[in-house]
């Protein structure tokens, strides 16, 4: 679907470390992990949260962007490129859905 790289990036010694999309890839983890345990503490309370929507929206973007997060791979051709694209999309999303959840009820119980 949209798999990050899995290559290994060569250092001037001729040893090998993982890219830095495979520790993107790892973040991107750790905030689906979040994503579901928000979304089943929202199911159990019977609530919306907007702003914890909006928070997680936006660091799923950030991390893709190099320099303020994590990034990705350079080349345009890599699978990782792809994948950030599609991050950012749903990390959008995520913010789209946050600023409804306010909009709608605020942060009070529905």
């Amino acid at each position: 679907w949209a798999p990050a790289c899995k290559g290994l990036l060569k250092l001037a010694d001729r040893s090998t470390i993982p890219m830095k999309c495979t520790y993107t890839e790892k973040a991107w983890a750790f905030i689906g992990v979040l994503i579901l345990i928000l979304a089943v503490e929202n199911m159990l309370q019977n609530r919306l949260t907007g702003f914890a929507y909006i928070a997680i929206g936006v660091s799923m973007i950030v991390i893709t962007i190099s320099g303020i997060g994590i990034g990705v791979c350079a080349k345009e051709g890599m699978a990782c490129a792809a994948t950030s694209l599609w991050m950012r999309a749903l990390g959008s999303c995520m913010c789209i859905c946050g600023i409804g959840a306010l909009l709608v009820k605020g942060e009070k119980n529905i």
